[in-house]
């Protein structure tokens, strides 16, 4: 694999920037290290699923109504056990990778908003259609 060039990193760099909101759950976390230490290295390692999944991601997550993100973060902060910690990472998941998730998930994600949030949601925490 040849080396990027500067912009290629530029992109990369920014792509992690717009998933740093997500710092605290796992799976951003893990594509985060793998993206910074193939930069690290010039670029090489950095597979295509990677690549792809960093690009996908962070646009969706940028695309996504502000009232969503809030949810989120503030799922991830409140570091639940359990389904609830299952089913938030499936939500995101789905989220991302723009596929719905099953009927329990977005009941579980429910009855979070109204723990974290003390309302109900008036909005959909895993909408089915992303707008990238």
């Amino acid at each position: 694999m040849s080396r990027p060039g500067p912009a290629a990193a530029r992109a990369v760099a920014l792509c992690l920037i717009g998933l740093r909101q997500l710092s605290g759950w796992e799976d951003a976390d893990a594509l985060a290290e793998r993206t910074a230490d193939s930069l690290r290295d010039g670029g090489e390692g950095l597979s295509r699923v990677d690549a792809d999944r960093l690009v996908r991601w962070s646009s969706r997550w940028a695309t996504l109504r502000p009232e969503i993100r809030v949810f989120y973060q503030r799922a991830i902060e409140s570091q639940p056990t359990g389904t609830t910690r299952i089913a938030v990472s499936l939500g995101l998941l789905a989220i991302l990778d723009g596929r719905r998730p099953e009927g329990w998930v977005v009941g579980s994600l429910r009855r979070l908003h109204v723990d974290l949030l003390a309302e109900e949601t008036a909005f959909e925490l895993c909408p089915a259609r992303v707008l990238v």
